[in-house]
């Protein structure tokens, strides 16, 4: 089932009406369009629990191969808060130290325009456009950051263990203590979004090991496509803008007119306990053990959003959970394609480039062409096994041509079939 057969909010359904005739995947610009509505909500809304408050706020990191026009996607809403609400965004580079956070995160960065108070902000913080309509801040949000970045590696760094741990305490929204040499920096009630573009290799490189052992990458939802939605000549694409009006009517009722907690309807508030102990999700990949364990929180932060889209809504539906467990579902499908070789032993990182290989070929791949390919980097039985544990996962199909025994990748495999029964009719 595609992603978007799976979309029955709205807002959704116009903002994909709105980017239709654009490159990026759909599901790029669905989980663009959730990071801004989560965005607008800032720190003034959040859901209370036993155990304490959600917030709204999400990490989103949208993976691919270069050329698949992740970075669109997310300037898309960027351009759009920047220009009409008064959601404040992060350095756009912070050379992967974290004092570049804290200190715009303090609102230290509004001091360089003299006597403008720390409560107002230029719109996406840009400060070469001084004439521009300044919005003022929610007190709750003074110390709220909305991070958009294109070159995720430019904005966290290289094995940086101290500014993933500190952006650890910024998705749980915890307050956080900086010893500098001859003072200490407190950050009372700071909270970050965050929406960056990568590839599967830059993850890999990227991050410690350790990341998945502190929990770093069970906070981030992980958004991957392999190739673009369409291609389109840069002169046919466009943004239909009969929808741009609307879109942009919800962020601004979002960003300035929303406060307080969520509530759950009697429906919403059963349905989250059935799902809560029911749903069992599988994700065949150990590296997403942590992962799981968060999963609960990623839906209710998704459904924050959804029920926030209508009109600024704070009663969030059981449809609102059910949406968000339906399209978290799908993005789960591609995460461990997202990670890549990221924390794998050497037989997994072997398994992982036979994979692609199969995925990005032209259609089938026989045996001893895969075998051709990979006896550098694994045994025969390994290979054998590998291809047969990716058959049963129904990650590859197994098909038979003029040429023997050969494999494609699954979303392939009906196509691949109907050109084989072609040639051989």
């Amino acid at each position: 089932m595609s992603i978007d057969s799976l979309v029955k909010n709205q807002f959704l359904l116009d903002y994909l009406q709105y980017t239709e005739h654009t490159e990026p995947p759909k599901i790029m610009h669905i989980w663009a369009a959730i990071s801004g509505l989560s965005a607008c909500l800032g720190r003034r809304c959040w859901i209370e629990t036993g155990i304490g408050c959600i917030y709204p706020n999400m990490f989103i990191l949208l993976v691919g191969p270069p050329g698949t026009r992740k970075t669109t996607s997310m300037n898309n809403v960027k351009h759009l808060l920047q220009r009409n609400t008064n959601v404040r965004f992060a350095p756009k580079d912070t050379a992967g130290q974290r004092q570049g956070l804290i200190t715009a995160m303090q609102g230290e960065t509004q001091l360089d325009l003299g006597d403008i108070n720390l409560d107002t902000l230029l719109i996406g913080n840009e400060f070469d456009a001084l004439d521009q309509v300044q919005f003022t801040v929610n007190h709750a949000d003074r110390h709220t950051l909305y991070a958009c970045a294109a070159e995720f590696r430019s904005f966290l760094g290289q094995n940086n263990l101290d500014l993933t741990g500190f952006l650890l305490e910024m998705w749980d929204g915890e307050s956080y203590d900086y010893q500098l040499k001859t003072t200490k920096v407190t950050l009372d009630d700071p909270l970050l979004s965050l929406i960056g573009c990568t590839t599967p290799t830059e993850i890999s490189s990227l991050l410690p090991a350790e990341a998945t052992g502190q929990g770093f990458m069970s906070r981030f939802v992980l958004v991957h496509s392999a190739e673009k939605y369409k291609k389109i000549p840069p002169s046919k694409a466009y943004l239909d803008k009969r929808f741009e009006g609307q879109i942009i009517n919800t962020f601004q009722c979002i960003a300035t007119k929303m406060n307080g907690p969520f509530k759950l309807s009697a429906a919403a508030a059963e349905f989250e306990d059935h799902l809560y102990m029911t749903k069992h999700v599988q994700i065949n990949d150990t590296r997403f053990m942590y992962y799981l364990e968060r999963r609960h929180t990623h839906i209710m932060k998704i459904a924050c959003a959804l029920a926030a889209s209508r009109a600024g809504e704070q009663i969030i539906e059981a449809d609102d959970i059910a949406a968000a467990d339906a399209i978290l579902s799908e993005t789960e499908k591609g995460m461990p394609d997202a990670l890549g070789e990221f924390g794998l032993s050497p037989l997994a990182l072997a398994k992982q480039r036979l994979a692609e290989f199969i995925q990005h070929a032209k259609g089938p791949v026989t045996s001893q062409i895969l075998w051709m390919v990979m006896r550098g980097d694994m045994k025969l039985v390994d290979f054998k096994n590998s291809l047969s544990e990716m058959v049963n996962a129904g990650k590859i199909a197994r098909i038979d041509t003029s040429s023997g025994q050969a494999f494609v990748y699954n979303d392939d495999a009906g196509g691949a079939l109907k050109a084989l029964m072609g040639e051989e009719g």
